[in-house]
Parts: structure tokens; sequence; C-alpha cells
């Protein structure tokens, strides 16, 4: 598979016994193979119109996606092939809100953009885009329900700064061999995380550290961001890893944010590099070297652009397409 699987598995720290419990609710349910099948769900209407939408991805789109983020072959489907395949994710996938921004200033309608897999993989591969929580994690998931993985849609709340009755949060927990482990799309941690009922876990990816705690009925997630140190809570929807989340409750979560959310007047956009983590935010560049050292500057729009493709490397297409932040969003 090549050297980018050297190290990954041996990372996670997986206790030996599986799942139990309220696990049942979720494990066997979906259905998967070597390519996503076709679940249909519904968008709140539009205009007067339901739109349906699809999470089906075609065979050889799930192959370019593998060669956008580094992968030579498909991999096997146990632990080491799913952390080679999430690695390769977190190291070439930024999470960033560009395809919505753009959205937003080009006051388009219909859905959000890359709610359906499909037209997110074939962004990523296009534009070099990834997405927010609800269409990055449905990407990741379609990427892993296609490969053949035992994947399933669970959803969750970032505690900012207290949780809401509603999940803000859409990720990924994968079943290898009974064991639940999560690969999350926002957090980037690039490691598994193992999900055993009662159990607290960790990983030690250098600089996406996680720290996984039981607190009453399921798991809350201790993660660092890309634009600072102060660590964010997600905690899962319970019990457990809560309910495997349909097309159409990830359309409509989606849909949900584009009346609030932190993520539709400015730019943000996060991703691994050689070294480090960079992020642009609220018009700056934030660094975040090897050893946790956070260095901030401003950035003007030519500047932010050129980093857009030089080192988050998005095409010149669609930065070209990426509005200025909304008045009042600046850094200070």
């Amino acid at each position: 598979m090549g050297p980018v699987c050297q190290g990954i598995s041996g990372l996670v720290k997986t206790p030996n016994r599986p799942p139990h419990g309220s696990f049942d609710n979720i494990r066997g349910r979906g259905q998967h193979g070597p390519t996503a099948q076709d679940h249909r769900g519904f968008v709140p209407e539009q205009g007067g119109i339901k739109m349906s939408m699809t999470d089906a991805v075609e065979p050889d789109l799930l192959d370019k996606v593998l060669e956008k983020i580094g992968l030579s072959d498909r991999p096997e489907l146990d632990l080491e092939g799913l952390s080679t395949t999430y690695n390769a994710w977190c190291q070439s996938v930024s999470f960033d809100n560009v395809q919505k921004r753009v959205y937003m200033g080009e006051n388009r309608s219909g859905p959000l953009p890359g709610i359906e897999p499909s037209e997110f993989l074939q962004n990523l591969v296009t534009h070099g885009t990834g997405g927010t929580c609800w269409p990055s994690s449905n990407g990741l998931w379609a990427l892993m329900h296609g490969l053949g993985f035992d994947a399933h849609r669970v959803s969750g709340n970032m505690i900012v700064p207290v949780p809401l009755e509603e999940p803000n949060h859409g990720s990924t927990v994968v079943f290898i061999e009974g064991q639940a482990l999560m690969v999350d799309s926002s957090i980037l941690n690039h490691v598994p995380i193992s999900l055993v009922e009662g159990e607290d876990s960790s990983t030690d990816f250098p600089l996406n550290e996680t720290q996984t705690e039981w607190v009453g009925d399921t798991w809350q997630v201790h993660w660092l961001p890309g634009h600072g140190r102060d660590e964010i809570i997600m905690k899962l929807d319970g019990p457990g890893v809560g309910e495997s989340r349909s097309m159409e409750f990830w359309a409509h979560r989606s849909d949900v944010s584009r009346g609030s959310s932190l993520f539709n007047d400015a730019l943000y956009i996060r991703k691994s590099v050689p070294g480090g983590v960079r992020t642009i935010g609220r018009g700056a560049l934030i660094s975040i070297g090897a050893g946790g050292e956070v260095e901030v500057a401003e950035l003007d729009n030519e500047t932010r652009d050129r980093e857009l493709i030089e080192t988050f490397g998005l095409s010149e297409e669609i930065v070209a397409r990426t509005p200025p932040d909304g008045e009042g969003f600046a850094l200070g």
C-alpha cells in the first residue's frame, strides 16, 4: 500500500473486547459492498418543490478519489486498510466552507453544495475542495461504504459553547470485526478513534491528538482545531453511537445550516501540511508548527488567493469564485 500506512494502525489504542449493548441498533444495518447503494432522501422544499437526492457513487469516481488522496490500490477491509485510507484523507482533504461560500456569494438556490456524495467527491477531484461536517462526512462515508467497509453515518453535537438540542455535527463510524471506529472528516486526527462502551480511549497523532471519554451513555471526544490549541468537545448522540442516520436526515441537517452556521459568512479552511497544520479563518493565516507553536498573520485578498492555490491545493477557478469575507468578520 505504500509508506503512508506505516505506523498508523499501531497508534490506535484498541481494547480487545467487541462492542455490545446499544451498538446493536447500528451494527449490521448498513448495506455495504463494492459500490454504494442508491439510498434516496429529500431536502426540505425549495420553491415548493421537494428535490430527490441520492448517495450513490460510481466506482470510477471512487478510484479517482483514491488517486486524489494518494492511494494507488483499494485497501484491504481491515484495521490497517481503514487506517491507511483515513490517514490519506486527512493528509489530502481540507475541512472547509469554500463551496458553501461560493454558493452564498453567487446567491444560488437549491440544496447546499456537496450534500450528495457524488457532487462532493467530484468537487474534491476537480477543485480540491472539502466541506463542512455534513457534506464532508457524507463524502467520507460514501468512500468507505463504496470500498466495502461497514460504514455508518452518525450524528453528534459540537459543544460550542454549550450543547444544542438538535445535532449540529455529522461523522462516520466503521465496524472492523465488531469493533466500532470513528473516522471524522472535521476532526481530521489521522487515526481511527476506538469506541468501546464504558471505556475511554485516545489517539496520539502529532498535533491532532484526541481524548475520548465515556460520559453517561455515550462518548465525548476532546480534540484540537486547526486555528488554535484550545480543545473542542464533540458529544456523540447516544446511547452508544446512536442511530445509523439516513440520507434524508443528512440532507435536512445540512439544509438547516443555511439559516444559521459559523461557516456562512467568512472563509474557513484547515488542512494538514508537512510538519504542521494551516488554517485560514477570519481573514488570517494560522500556522501551527511541529512543536505546537501558533503563528497568526493577517491576509489581504491577493495573499489569501495565493495561499488557497499553493498551500491548500484549490483550483484557480474555485478560488476566483470564492467571495471576500462578510463585513465585520475579520480577525480582531
